[in-house]
């Protein structure tokens, strides 16, 4: 198994963000985001030779360009709750998916589970071994973490 960088995991982000989505990303420093406020949450758990979760969280501006990007539409045509909610869900899918391959699921069974929204009081906490990366792109920005042994949201722990 490997170990996960917060570089790695951000080189996984933006790849996966141009590949599908045709967004053009680029991790930044934690500072750099400090005035980062998330706004929509979205996670999906596995479990394998590593157990954790992906967790994605974006500000509505990211949301929105994510789910415009994907639909093809207008950044302000996109309802952030609704279309970007289920786009957000779509990208911690394959940012999971990229994890697992990260970690030898080419090679190894893996369960998996599905992407879930979050509400922010069910957001879990980051335990001490998390990786955490961000980035921004045109219009906000995206934090990813790998949560080792986190089973998704608080509700169902």
């Amino acid at each position: 198994m490997n170990d996960l960088t917060n570089d790695r995991l951000g080189t996984l982000v933006v790849e996966a963000l141009e590949r599908t989505a045709f967004v053009l990303a680029e991790t930044v420093e934690a500072e750099e985001a400090a005035t980062f406020k998330p706004t929509r949450h979205a996670i999906v758990s596995f479990k394998g030779a590593a157990n954790g979760a992906v967790l994605l969280s974006g500000d509505d501006g990211f949301v929105s360009e994510l789910a415009s990007s994907i639909l093809g539409v207008e950044p302000e045509d996109v309802d952030p709750t609704n279309e970007g909610k289920d786009a957000l869900n779509e990208l911690a899918n394959i940012v999971g998916g990229s994890v697992i391959l990260e970690f030898g699921g080419a090679d190894q069974d893996y369960q998996y589970g599905l992407p879930t929204s979050l509400a922010q009081r069910d957001v879990p906490d980051d335990p001490p071994d998390a990786v955490r990366c961000f980035v921004e792109a045109e219009c906000g920005i995206l934090s990813v973490a790998w949560l080792p042994n986190v089973a998704g949201a608080k509700a169902a722990a």
